[in-house]
């Protein structure tokens, strides 16, 4: 009897231990990716499945540079704004600024990934969409 007053002490002493130790222990934030740095991955154009290179760099102050080329490092200029989580701007070819394009996406700040398209201003919408991921 007293062999299984003591087992059952010692039991209930290291489910006590077990509990307190898992309950106890914290979990670790996964940081937020941040919109400023550079983007990469591809864009689809209306009506074409093929994915083609697409990369952005987003300046922390609000500036931007765009390219289809990964040997180009931005033949493309503008800006961009951060609202909750939907970035919105717009951007030119720089040999070309007649021609301004305007983009909407989402930014999802745990994945770095951003989504959207862009059209010919003042449409966000209808020449391509695009997907990118923070590297």
């Amino acid at each position: 009897m007293k062999t299984l007053k003591n087992l059952t002490l010692l039991s209930c002493l290291v489910l006590g231990l077990t509990l307190l130790t898992f309950s106890c222990k914290k979990d670790t934030a996964v940081p937020l990716k941040t919109l400023d740095g550079k983007f990469v991955g591809y864009s689809k154009l209306t009506n074409d499945p093929t994915e083609y290179y697409l990369n952005f760099v987003f300046n922390a102050n609000g500036t931007l540079t765009r390219s289809d080329d990964p040997n180009i490092a931005g033949d493309y200029v503008g800006t961009w704004a951060l609202n909750g989580n939907t970035v919105s701007g717009e951007f030119y070819y720089g040999a070309n600024p007649n021609v301004i394009f305007s983009f909407t996406g989402t930014f999802d700040a745990k994945t770095g990934i951003l989504n959207g398209s862009w059209g010919i201003k003042p449409n966000v919408t209808g020449l391509s969409t695009f997907t990118v991921t923070k590297q």
